[in-house]
């Protein structure tokens, strides 16, 4: 006797994925702002994301790790959200 092999297809949770990466990169911010504020380190990261973010008010300073969070979480959440959504529209031979 044969048994059948059902599979189930692998989904992202496009809202859990969204919500990590943007905690994440809020993070990944936080701490290269404060490190860049604080020991002087990330020099080269940092000119990086004042390049990208500084007409936007992003800066090294304690204002700046608020501006920063905000700015990671945001782009965090987009990125991930979209790479959920791609992940998902994929068929189950490229997973």
């Amino acid at each position: 006797m044969v048994k059948k092999v059902v599979t189930k297809k692998r989904v992202m949770d496009v809202e859990r994925r969204a919500f990590t990466g943007g905690l994440c990169l809020s993070f990944i911010f936080v701490v290269l702002i404060l490190g860049g504020k604080i020991f002087g380190i990330f020099s080269s990261l940092l000119n990086i994301l004042i390049d990208t973010y500084g007409e936007l008010g992003l800066d090294v300073s304690y204002f700046g790790v608020v501006i920063g969070a905000v700015y990671g979480f945001i782009t965090g959440f987009l990125l991930s959200g979209i790479h959920a959504k791609i992940y998902n529209k994929l068929p189950d031979k490229f997973k």
